[in-house]
């Protein structure tokens, strides 16, 4: 199955001056990087892709909802401005500059199954299933940001932080594809821009829209101040020396686009309630029969990670051992993930604060230890110790964060979580109704395993995975079987080398 993606319109949008009195608007400003925003300048943009059900023409899309969708998007950018500016990264240290002059990419395209005998719908119903697919089909349907550079780059150029499209499936759906530096806003921010902008969309799209204050789609006014991160550990200082002699980005900011593995498939699986229930009752029950430490922290999350760890480590030496019986077990697997940052501060900052407020967290356990038979005991002790450690200390061992993460990305066994179920990015409606589908297209490039809000189950948690298609099949397999024996209660997972 392909998909012929045609642009059909490319436009700028701006945030709408003179939209909102209650706010002084600023023709110029200078945003200066949190010592939390400074490890992003290694990363590449994140690239959500938001599927609906859309039963109309193209036509009707450009006549009837396009226009109200720059239009809503130009208000919420006017009190989320740090998305439109540009990040300059000389002269040193780098800065966010906000201009009335800048805008936001927006393309418009549309989509059609490439081969004759394709249904465009049965392509866009496809694309909304958790089912094995091929990744690349997703990748026309994001946009794609120029990469930070590296500090000793010989680029000047100022570098756009958001951008967006939106692709018609004539007759069958959309999708609004997005893509935004992390060094602008955590997703805890970005989730906040998102509902403006959506809920201002969906309002002026019902059948009697009315005027209402653009404040209001903002639970509080955004807080623009990073200074309000207190810093007394000199992280700023060190993080931007770091920067300035570094010459490493992450591996998934190689390209300006989205490239993966040819070959690699993405598929979503999803831990319900039930399953984590399940989970937690053969951790327990597997740490009283063999007189094993508990885990000090249970929560939904650790549970879901930790069992997803194992499995990706099981199908990792699954495929090892056809050619090499014997694989080196001896070697450290990591484990990655980000940790918000306001709630363990310690002191009060806004919950509407528009910038990144979150921490690194790191995790280390053998590979033997994770494919043995208390797996899920080691991973859920480890992931849980690091979790209290962060909820004491935010910082503990932030001196390290970029270093950890340099080493941590070259590692060849490693794991790295992308998004968070306490995003709930399922009430994403901007007048065409809730998502049918959320992809996370940027785990692509960086190996991630994304995390969402399950869309069907209260609690449960969508897991988005994009994987070479034998690894795929391997980590399918041991995924099911695992969970399988997580409600039997049993005192194994399985084996990988059966």
């Amino acid at each position: 199955m392909g998909i012929d993606v045609e642009v059909v319109e490319h436009c700028e949008i701006s945030p709408a001056t003179g939209e909102l009195e209650e706010r002084e608007v600023v023709e110029a400003a200078v945003v200066g990087l949190s010592m939390m925003d400074i490890p992003w300048l290694f990363f590449s943009p994140t690239q959500p892709l938001f599927l609906y059900r859309y039963p109309h023409s193209l036509f009707h899309f450009t006549s009837t909802a396009l226009p109200l969708l720059k239009l809503s998007l130009s208000r919420s950018l006017l009190l989320s401005f740090p998305l439109s500016a540009r990040l300059h990264l000389h002269p040193s240290p780098p800065f966010l500059l906000c201009s009335s002059s800048h805008t936001v990419s927006l393309t418009v395209a549309v989509a059609a199954a490439a081969d004759a005998d394709a249904d465009d719908d049965d392509v866009f119903d496809r694309l909304s299933t958790h089912h094995p697919r091929d990744a690349s089909l997703f990748h026309p349907l994001v946009p794609s940001l120029p990469a930070i550079p590296i500090s000793n780059s010989s680029s000047n150029a100022p570098v756009p932080l958001f951008a967006a499209q939106v692709t018609v499936f004539p007759n069958s759906g959309l999708c609004l594809g997005l893509a935004c530096h992390h060094v602008v806003a955590d997703a805890r921010t970005f989730n906040l821009f998102l509902k403006a902008w959506a809920s201002l969309s969906r309002q002026l799209s019902s059948p009697a829209p009315h005027p209402s204050s653009l404040r209001g789609f903002f639970t509080t006014p955004p807080y623009y101040d990073r200074t309000v991160l207190r810093d007394p550990r000199g992280l700023l200082h060190r993080f931007l020396s770091e920067w300035c002699g570094s010459k490493w980005q992450s591996p998934s900011s190689s390209d300006h686009g989205t490239v993966g593995t040819p070959d690699r498939v993405r598929s979503t699986f999803v831990v319900g309630t039930t399953e984590m229930d399940g989970i937690r009752e053969w951790i327990l029950s597997r740490c009283n029969s063999g007189n094993l430490s508990r885990p000090p922290h249970l929560s939904p999350y650790v549970l879901t990670c930790a069992f997803l760890w194992v499995v990706w480590v099981k199908a990792h030496f699954s495929l090892q051992a056809h050619n090499n019986p014997k694989p080196n077990l001896c070697s450290p697997v990591y484990f990655g993930f980000i940790a918000g940052g306001l709630t363990r501060l310690g002191y009060p900052v806004p919950a509407s604060y528009f910038g990144n407020c979150v921490g690194f967290g790191r995790v280390e356990a053998t590979a033997h230890e994770l494919v043995g038979e208390n797996c899920i005991v080691v991973a859920a002790n480890a992931l849980g110790s690091t979790v209290k450690r962060l909820d004491k200390d935010l910082f503990a061992d932030a001196e390290r964060w970029i270093s950890d993460w340099r080493a941590f990305s070259e590692s060849e066994l490693h794991v790295t979580i992308a998004g968070s179920p306490k995003v709930d990015l399922y009430d994403t409606d901007f007048g065409w109704g809730r998502p049918r589908k959320i992809e996370d297209i940027s785990i692509d490039k960086s190996r991630a395993i994304s995390l969402h809000e399950s869309r069907d189950g209260e609690g449960g948690i969508e897991v988005g995975v994009a994987l070479p298609k034998p690894q795929m099949d391997a980590f399918t397999s041991l995924f099911t079987a695992g969970l399988k024996v997580m409600m039997m209660k049993q005192t194994a997972l399985p084996n990988p080398n059966p």
